[in-house]
């Protein structure tokens, strides 16, 4: 194991989150605000410490490109150790505990957007930048963004970003990694223009866009997206549209930028795609129409709600909790599907619901006409490998079980919840969503939010942390039953 190789990877993402940190600080004098020494304080210490480690270990270490076992290490430990050391300042600048201020953060870099602080229209406007920050940087990827700004990182970051973002939109990785940030970059920009020129003002613009393109659903207002939509209802236009292109995959959309459209409607995805966010959102409209709501309203609540639970983006406009039980199931199938993969969003993927939904069929097929038929799965015309389709199918197995899961503890230390909310907060957190009817806050039992912590980081690096684990294990009884 090259442990240089870890160390200094490790190193540049503390790099990383020293200088996100410090734009703290400089929103604060543009804003006229009051300065926050702790994000300052914090800044320096870990710009100083990333900055001459890196630079020791180049000079007299031999970093050479990871290797997979090097990268995994990176890769799973980042969405432990960045959260951590994000909470540090956090939690002094505004007085909470440490427990919730690392809630908070993991919440923010995973995209998920589940909110534990009190208050939040009152904190300073440096503060509500930096909870978008951490979703707009965590949904490009921490690897993707240190290419950005750090020049040595390519050095040895490839096998890393390949396990990030496994998908290539251009020849090299290098120019994938830059067309991403291009693409990132567009729609971010895009998205702050037209949610302005709907009425909404410019720092919220700036606040909702970086956190819908993310799909991660954070907002400057307790209230979330319902605020906006209070004094700019048409911003809910652009907002869908925001949500929607932050839960596509970055191929759909580098070739959308290139007029290639006529490639986009060909893939079987985005079919898919688009077909379960109009038969959900149908749906849900007719269940609230069906509960007395006006046609308009029911349309607004059906397809804003569903669309920002399937592409897992977190925004709300009504009272979740107050939701008919009929629509809080269909978020709940919302939620779990998810975006594309390769986008920013959550939830087992659109990719893998084709996946299951076509086994399904072929074997229902051979069942039923007790006819021998292809039972392998195609799509885009490629025909997948076993190997491939039984990974698909266990990440599916491993995201219900983990919902299940996190729902049973709830509903055990909170016996006096509904099991369907505990059900939605937990699929909310595995899928990286942020939705709630109302469990999660600052008095939340400290077990739930262990629980909860954990499903947005299992659903964040899709379970790849407990698959090597197990398998690691499992191996290691094998040797132990073959040796004794």
């Amino acid at each position: 194991m090259k442990m240089v190789s870890i160390a200094t990877g490790l190193l540049s993402l503390l790099l990383i989150v020293g200088l996100m940190i410090l734009s703290v600080p400089i929103v604060d004098l543009l804003s006229g605000e009051p300065v926050s020494m702790n994000f300052l304080f914090f800044s320096i210490l870990y710009i100083s410490t990333g900055f001459s480690g890196v630079i020791v270990l180049t000079r007299f270490g031999s970093v050479r490109e990871m290797g997979f076992l090097e990268a995994y290490i990176v890769s799973t430990a980042s969405w432990l150790v960045i959260p951590f050391l994000a909470a540090l300042p956090l939690m002094r600048e505004i007085n909470i505990s440490f427990i919730d201020a690392l809630f908070e953060s993991i919440s923010g870099f995973t995209g998920t957007g589940f909110a534990v602080l009190n208050d939040i229209d009152h904190l300073k406007k440096s503060i509500n930048w930096w909870r978008a920050l951490m979703q707009w940087s965590g949904e490009l990827g921490f690897v993707v963004f240190a290419m950005l700004i750090i020049p040595f990182f390519w050095k040895f970051g490839y096998t890393l970003y390949g396990l990030e973002r496994p998908v290539r939109v251009m020849r090299t990785l290098r120019s994938t990694a830059r067309r991403i940030i291009e693409i990132y970059m567009v729609f971010t920009l895009a998205g702050i223009v037209l949610l302005y020129y709907s009425g909404v003002d410019f720092y919220d613009a700036v606040i909702h866009t970086m956190t819908a393109i993310a799909t991660g659903g954070m907002s400057n207002y307790s209230m979330n997206y319902e605020a906006l939509y209070d004094y700019a209802p048409f911003s809910v236009i652009p907002a869908i549209f925001i949500m929607v292109i932050g839960g596509m995959n970055f191929l759909a959309l580098s070739q959308l930028l290139d007029f290639r459209f006529k490639d986009v409607l060909r893939s079987d995805e985005v079919k898919y795609y688009f077909i379960s966010l109009c038969i959900l959102s149908l749906l849900a409209t007719l269940v609230f129409m069906l509960h007395n709501e006006g046609l308009t309203y029911s349309i607004l609540l059906g397809f804003f709600n569903t669309i920002s639970a399937m592409t897992t983006t977190g925004f709300n406009i009504g009272n979740v909790a107050g939701f008919p039980n009929g629509v809080k199931i269909i978020l709940v199938v919302a939620m779990i599907i998810g975006g594309m993969t390769f986008s920013t969003a959550g939830g087992i993927k659109v990719y893998r619901l084709i996946v299951l939904l076509r086994k399904l069929s072929s074997y229902s097929t051979s069942t039923l006409l007790r006819e021998r038929v292809n039972l392998h799965v195609v799509i885009d015309g490629k025909t997948l490998e076993e190997e491939e389709v039984s990974g698909a199918l266990l990440i599916i197995l491993l995201h219900l079980i983990t919902v299940f899961l996190i729902a049973s503890v709830t509903k055990i230390v909170l016996p006096g919840t509904d099991f369907l909310d505990a059900i939605f907060e937990a699929a909310s957190a595995t899928g990286c969503v942020g939705l709630s009817t109302g469990i999660i806050s600052s008095s939340t039992p400290l077990l739930v939010k262990i629980a909860l912590m954990a499903g947005m980081y299992l659903g964040k690096t899709e379970y790849l942390p407990l698959i090597v684990l197990t398998s690691y294990l499992v191996h290691r009884g094998m040797i132990k039953s073959f040796t004794s």
